[in-house]
């Protein structure tokens, strides 16, 4: 979750010696009137789930609102504010660089759920992370909460199931910079020899041919490399959101073995 930048609503006033009194607070993030909407239909949700009465009221006018002023406009209207923090978690996802390289290097995801795990879930839960991840990985265990790690030729996973008060917290992470290492360092072999290549078939045309036919080489092995990146990213993508779906549906279930 990322926050929103904005701008200084004011100049600081500058003391005799011409220094900031103080550094200006952070601006709070401001929802958008989609996430803010989707926000507090989660947290109605959530309330309903862990036995309370959803609001009858429709919730309008929530556009540019902060999550503090979200609180407040849920409890008018009968929705517990824990619900809307949590509710501003779940299903988050987070994502770091990977502008230049068609997509990030690093992704989370976080599920907030009400209530706590049943111990005798563990089991189909570190089953069900197996399964998705395809790889056995490392479990470490304590009391209701769980982690695992696995790590593959394209980077490592985290998975992580824990109750916190009355809440199970399921979080999934991991980072690719090994796959984008190597995505794009056979990508850049390819463009050199394509570039040399390229050089030899067109220097007798002079260097008004070559510099092109270079850039073209060049250019399409990093369009191929930010393709391919991009794809593999999705899909990865896909995996993680699917886990913790497919997790918190463990979570909620009656039966552990479902």
């Amino acid at each position: 979750m990322t926050g929103a930048g904005a701008a200084d609503d004011h100049i600081g006033t500058v003391s005799d010696d011409s220094k900031p009194d103080r550094a200006a607070a952070p601006p709070a993030r401001r929802f958008s009137d989609r996430e803010a909407a989707v926000i507090l239909r989660r947290a109605v949700e959530l309330q309903e789930k862990a036995g309370g009465s959803g609001s009858g009221t429709a919730i309008t006018d929530s556009r540019g609102l902060t999550l503090e002023q979200l609180r407040q406009v849920a409890a008018e209207v009968g929705v517990d504010p824990r619900y809307v923090t949590a509710a501003a978690e779940s299903g988050g996802q987070q994502a770091r660089g990977g502008r230049l390289l068609g997509g990030p290097i690093s992704i989370q995801h976080l599920q907030v759920l009400p209530g706590r795990t049943d111990p005798a879930h563990m089991q189909a839960i570190i089953d069900e992370i197996r399964r998705v991840t395809g790889q056995h990985g490392k479990i470490t265990q304590v009391a209701d909460s769980i982690e695992w790690f696995g790590k593959d030729a394209m980077g490592g996973s985290f998975v992580s199931v824990s109750s916190v008060g009355n809440e199970t917290r399921i979080r999934a992470m991991g980072n690719r910079t090994e796959g984008a290492l190597l995505v794009y360092t056979l990508a850049g072999t390819a463009a050199l020899f394509g570039a040399m290549l390229a050089g030899d078939l067109l220097g007798p045309f002079g260097v008004e041919a070559v510099i092109p036919g270079v850039s073209a080489v060049i250019g399409g092995a990093y369009l191929s490399a930010r393709a391919i990146w991009s794809r593999h990213v999705r899909k990865w993508d896909q995996r993680l959101r699917g886990m913790v779906g497919a997790v918190a549906g463990i979570v909620e279930s009656e039966d552990p073995s479902s």
